[in-house]
């Protein structure tokens, strides 16, 4: 098992660095664009197409890497009635810090805020390439975080709970162009995902998860658009 190799090394640096410099790069463009009506429709479907070919690019390295650590991503053990309750409770702090995250935003952030507003589908076509982009997100980043990346961490330094509050850090400010307060709720919903894993031994209940507040978090911002 080499923990060092240039496959991992690529990995992390994909994972920790190159991701959280282009969530910033991306917000910076994302800003301006969501204030004009006439650029929306066309930057859309761009935005997906790319973020597609990021989680592509993410999960082409996470795998590679797992490879040359022996990580087996999806390994399937047997799951009993402990672990659905372990992600149900899972399920429901997320939700709650979602919640929580929006109730404390003032009108004027929430308005500044609310990028994922601007990017709810407006027609079929537009669902499913959003469908899509959440399916694969749910897969991916599980597989890359709460997977790949924390074992290879884990294994440098000799510590999970290091491991953990990196691979968490890391996925909020992938998601910096939510804004600083959605990155902050992100970063405690990575952590709660990842003691699911650790709690499961299993990345499948996690991604089922992830899947369902995806849905749960889309509902609620079509709501608030309207």
């Amino acid at each position: 098992m080499n923990i060092l190799s240039i496959r991992t090394l690529l990995f992390l640096i994909y994972l920790l660095v190159f991701l959280p410099l282009m969530a910033f790069r991306s917000r910076n463009k994302i800003i301006p664009a969501s204030e004009e009506v006439d650029a929306q429709y066309s930057s859309l479907k761009a935005i997906w197409f790319w973020t597609l070919f990021n989680h592509g690019m993410l999960f082409l390295l996470a795998w590679l890497a797992s490879q040359e650590v022996s990580f087996k991503p999806f390994s399937m053990p047997a799951i009993d009635l402990i672990d659905g309750l372990y992600a149900v409770a899972a399920l429901s702090v997320c939700v709650a810090i979602s919640s929580l995250v929006r109730s404390s935003q003032s009108a004027r952030e929430t308005a500044k805020e609310a990028i994922t507003h601007w990017l709810l589908p407006r027609s079929m076509s537009e669902a499913a390439l959003k469908s899509l982009t959440v399916l694969t997100a749910s897969v991916v980043e599980e597989v890359a975080y709460r997977g790949v990346g924390y074992y290879i961490i884990w294994q440098l330094f000799g510590n999970p709970w290091l491991a953990a509050v990196v691979c968490s850090i890391a996925f909020g400010l992938a998601h910096w162009v939510q804004g600083w307060k959605n990155v902050v709720g992100i970063i405690a919903i990575g952590a709660v995902l990842q003691g699911l894993v650790v709690a499961t031994n299993t990345l499948f209940l996690a991604i089922a998860v992830h899947v369902l507040f995806d849905i749960v978090a889309i509902i609620q911002a079509k709501r608030e658009a309207r």
